[in-house]
């Protein structure tokens, strides 16, 4: 069974930006530049059930700019990646619209962004004292390490 497409891309090529959708965004690239096509990658969003929407609505948004074919256009990487926050914001007011860089799982950026909130409120619930007293320790422990 062939899985639908569920990550949304943004590609850079020919002085354009290409949107698209896969499941396996490396191996599309590697179709796409097996024919001739330069694409590098320049973000993804992970979107089940809605990355195909995604880019519809995008594409609809971004039509006067559309250079060749059905998925290149005339807009720099930032802008078309503004153009994708702003549908999904209107899918879902809740929504994390953050993309990933290429490569990066959605469940490790997950647990980096949960892990680092997790620092965050333990370090503001810290004396600020004691919170410089365990800076200094770490920086010795580094020192004597060297």
């Amino acid at each position: 069974m062939k899985t639908k497409p569920h990550v949304l891309y943004i590609g850079i090529g020919y002085n354009e930006t290409k949107i698209g959708v896969s499941s396996r965004v490396e191996k599309r690239v590697d179709q796409l530049k097996s024919g001739g096509v330069e694409i590098d990658i320049h973000c993804v969003w992970h979107l089940p059930g809605e990355a195909r929407a995604v880019e519809l609505a995008v594409m609809k948004r971004l039509a006067s700019k559309l250079v060749r074919g059905r998925e290149w256009f005339d807009v720099t990487p930032d802008e078309m990646v503004k153009v994708v926050q702003r549908v999904l914001r209107e899918r879902n007011p809740n929504a994390d619209v953050t993309p990933l860089p290429p490569g990066v799982r959605k469940s490790s950026a997950l647990r980096m962004r949960e892990l680092s909130a997790e620092i965050e409120a333990q370090i503001a619930k810290m004396d600020p004292k004691e919170l410089e007293a365990d800076i200094a320790r770490m920086e010795a422990a580094r020192r004597n390490r060297k």
